[in-house]
């Protein structure tokens, strides 16, 4: 057991569904890092797992639907955010903290709790994963069909999805465009030496770079595995002609987001990683 007065070495993995933040925590859970005992396994919108350690899953989900709030909120929700929620949160840490030296989770929904996280964990190390909203849509969008279609509804696959489609890609952006600025805002309260941010093109292009990062500029005790051996591409590729229709000015919004994390990208990580164009 772990001495819970010692400082921890905590990484998160931040970043928005569908952006490769479960391919993340699998590689880096290949790679020694503790996400947890009970972590989110297999299912329709990812056949290798999705890494999420459940106590911090269910705090979350448990936080929105007491606040009353959609789960791809197209706004801010902080200044909604119950109290209760720290003390919740802070009981997860000491757990954590008092069985693991080293330790971290990934949780996409993080991104919307993240200020209230950073009241708990000032310190902590966090590596930024983001990927292009329009892929990030259609993957949403895509996902949705795959339960549609197990319904095996004629109405609901015929009728009712072409329509819902439609709403359903500007929710998503919608919310892109939430968790992201999120992220921004948070990233602007961070030291610069205790944050990476990389799209998950480069990660997965970079994977050693990444983890020389960790390993020696952050000194977590990781040790190497290559994300090719669990990498999926089919699943992150672009599928060109996918594009979805969304509103002008929530792709504007999103263009504009996509511009300022490519710009941090190449800020923070101009002597580890080798940026994509």
């Amino acid at each position: 057991m772990a001495d819970s007065n010692t400082p921890k070495a905590v990484l998160l993995i931040l970043g928005m569904h569908r952006s490769g933040t479960s391919l993340t925590a699998n590689w880096l859970h290949q790679c020694g890092l503790y996400l947890g005992e009970d972590l989110v396994g297999p299912d329709i919108g990812n056949q290798f797992g999705h890494y999420e350690n459940k106590d911090f899953l269910n705090l979350h989900i448990q936080t929105l639907r007491q606040m009353g709030a959609d789960f791809f909120p197209a706004s801010s929700i902080y200044s909604k955010i119950p109290d209760s929620f720290n003390q919740k949160a802070k009981g997860l840490i000491e757990k954590n903290n008092a069985l693991h030296d080293q330790w971290g989770w990934k949780e996409p929904r993080t991104c919307l709790f993240i200020r209230k996280w950073h009241e708990l964990l000032p310190n902590i190390k966090v590596l930024v994963v983001f990927r292009h909203y329009e892929l990030v849509v259609d993957s949403l969008i895509r996902r949705y069909e795959k339960l549609i279609l197990r319904q095996n509804s004629f109405l609901r696959k015929n009728i009712v999805m072409p329509i819902k489609r439609h709403f359903i890609a500007e929710k998503y952006a919608r919310s892109w465009v939430t968790h992201n600025r999120e992220l921004l805002d948070y990233i602007k309260l961070k030291n610069r030496e205790d944050v990476l941010v990389v799209s998950i093109e480069n990660l997965i292009a970079h994977d050693d770079h990444v983890f020389n990062h960790l390993r020696n500029t952050w000194e977590m005790g990781l040790t190497q595995a290559s994300i090719d051996s669990i990498l999926n591409q089919k699943e992150l590729n672009s599928l060109a002609g996918k594009v979805r229709r969304i509103k002008s000015k929530t792709r504007s919004e999103a263009l504009s987001i996509m511009g300022e994390l490519r710009a941090l990208e190449e800020q923070y990580n101009a002597n580890d990683i080798h940026c994509a164009p």
